[in-house]
């Protein structure tokens, strides 16, 4: 009896140590794909900037197709991102349903319902450019968790990125319901803009409190070491 209950109790404990295992594997796979896909927006985005404004025939003549690049690996990137909500919402991460539900959903209506080529080259550089910068470091955190410098920049670049990523998204809004095919859903556009913002709001104060606790968590365990 006592054998077949140690085989019992062997055969969980390695069963509930593979399914942690899975769940890492599966989560680390989707935060090496983020940052790839995210580090090529960031090189998209700031190489189309540099084609509009700086005078370099080579370079010129090339920013149409590095614009249709852009959108593609744009929506490849935040597509991506969906995994996010789905990992949280089984427990394979850490990460709050809630926090990427709003994240991701906003991000997708965006990208999928907005942006497109007409959009202004300074409004493509101010969403992509905060976007790429954050979802770059955030998954590169999640990856290496006990580093002080990544988690600094994961708590902190978000000051400045999500008021500005979202104004950008606001300002879009706004730019396409001057276009016909758009007034009609003034009024859903309308909440949409005041959800944008609260959502940001939402996510900032979280990211605050969570800041303050994970840099004293890793200036202890430094300390300690």
């Amino acid at each position: 009896m006592s054998d077949k209950k140690e085989k019992k109790t062997s055969t969980t404990s390695t069963s509930t140590t593979k399914k942690p295992n899975k769940c890492l594997l599966i989560v680390n796979f989707f935060n090496g794909v983020q940052v790839l896909t995210w580090l090529i927006t960031f090189c998209l985005i700031t190489t189309y900037i540099a084609s509009i404004y700086i005078p370099y025939p080579q370079l010129n003549e090339h920013s149409q197709k590095l614009l249709e690049l852009l959108i593609i690996f744009v929506k490849i990137a935040q597509t991506a991102q969906i995994s996010d909500f789905i990992l949280a919402l089984c427990g394979c991460s850490n990460n709050q349903a809630l926090f990427s539900f709003i994240q991701v959903g906003a991000r997708l209506i965006t990208v999928y319902f907005f942006m497109n080529q007409q959009t202004p080259v300074w409004l493509f550089g101010m969403m992509l450019i905060p976007w790429s910068i954050g979802d770059t470091v955030r998954p590169l955190y999640n990856l290496i968790k006990d580093n002080y410098t990544l988690a600094w920049l994961r708590y902190t670049l978000f000051m400045i990125n999500y008021p500005i990523g979202a104004s950008g998204e606001v300002i879009l809004m706004e730019l396409r319901l001057k276009e016909d095919d758009f007034k009609q859903f003034e009024y859903p556009i309308r909440v949409l803009q005041v959800l944008t913002m609260l959502g940001m709001i939402y996510l900032y104060t979280y990211l605050l409190s969570q800041r303050k606790k994970t840099l004293k968590a890793l200036n202890e365990k430094e300390k300690g070491n």
